[in-house]
């Protein structure tokens, strides 16, 4: 695959919060003083967002709004809020060699959102999943 990476543009989303990978926060003291306890969360909690680099560009990144779940057409109307604006900004002949990349799942793969991204000129071999 001959590909310039440096025209891919990488996206996914992430959810980021401040407890550890099981769930608990952790701290440390130095003095050895009491640290408040923490509940800890069962589900969910955190921050939701999507962001993507180009080369040494970040995209974003950009919050979904809490509450969110990214079907389809949330999908579609969160790429039209914050992909969109940057795509126009971008010069024609790097929109025209941008490829955009993000993860196969159910609401980057429905038909609407191909055919929302085909509107914006990413389509065939400048669409990766």
């Amino acid at each position: 695959m001959k590909t310039n990476f440096q025209q891919v543009l990488f996206t996914d989303e992430a959810r980021a919060t401040l407890d550890g990978p099981d769930g608990w926060a952790k701290v440390w003291s130095p003095t050895g003083a009491a640290i408040p306890h923490r509940v800890r969360r069962q589900q969910g909690g955190g921050e939701f967002f999507w962001a993507g680099i180009i080369g040494d560009t970040l995209v974003g990144p950009f919050r979904v709004p809490e509450g969110v779940k990214l079907t389809s057409q949330a999908y579609i109307s969160f790429l039209d809020e914050h992909l969109s604006p940057w795509l126009y900004d971008l010069p024609l002949l790097r929109r025209r060699q941008l490829i955009f990349m993000h993860a196969n799942a159910p609401s980057h793969a429905a038909k609407a959102t191909t055919s929302f991204l085909a509107s914006l000129g990413i389509k065939g071999e400048t669409l990766l999943t």
